[in-house]
């Protein structure tokens, strides 16, 4: 069943007023590439307490590029010209060029100890942040040709637990040791904040048992 048209819609198709339609359209393409190393050993080679080490580790590198479409560019228009399609290069979002992470454990059959520590490189979180070409300094509109973003992370916590009874085990947890903050900005070459957030520190004491 189609809906009626309103009045208003109606006299503007009656009096041949133009229509724009838009849709969306595929970037070209780009490439992502990189490698990944994991390894993790249980160190029960060693002699004493050391055989109850062990450690998990990974560590990824990335190359990406993409073609954006910074500008999507108009058909002709009675007397207006064509706007031709504008595509710039960018890296593609939420990548971050290396991230590592490394976790440390001992563990023996009454308690248990992990500190583990996450990396991650800077990455950007939009390009273009709008459509249009205006780059800073060089007009009076949004700056849109650029990136918004996330600075470098460094990340560490820990987790200890200990077995109180065979049913009931204590746990202690500690977050964000090195009191990492996020901070997200906006533009390349002259930066400036659009999120500042500081977690702080946290500890968290429980006990789990089970009936």
């Amino acid at each position: 069943r189609l809906s009626q048209t309103n009045a208003n819609a109606q006299a503007y198709i009656d009096n041949n007023n133009p229509f724009v339609i838009r849709q969306f359209r595929d970037a070209p393409g780009g490439y992502i590439r990189g490698v990944e190393v994991n390894y993790q050993q249980n160190f029960t080679f060693l002699p004493g307490f050391w055989k109850n080490f062990g450690i998990q580790a990974n560590y990824t590198y990335l190359e990406s590029e993409l073609s954006y479409i910074v500008d999507p560019g108009a058909p002709a228009s009675g007397a207006t010209p064509a706007k031709p399609q504008i595509l710039a290069p960018g890296p593609f979002t939420g990548a971050s060029p290396q991230a590592f992470n490394l976790t440390v454990f001992y563990e023996v059959p009454k308690w248990s100890v992990r500190v583990s520590t996450a990396y991650r490189a800077e990455y950007f979180t939009q390009y273009p942040i709008a459509s249009g070409t205006c780059d800073p300094g060089f007009c009076d509109s949004p700056l849109v040709n650029d990136v918004l973003g996330s600075r470098a992370t460094l990340n560490v916590d820990a987790t200890f637990s200990y077995k109180i009874t065979s049913k009931m085990t204590l746990t202690i947890e500690a977050f964000n040791l090195t009191n990492q903050t996020s901070d997200r900005f906006a533009y390349r070459d002259d930066p400036v904040v659009t999120k500042y957030e500081a977690p702080g520190r946290q500890l968290f004491v429980g006990i789990r048992a089970v009936f």
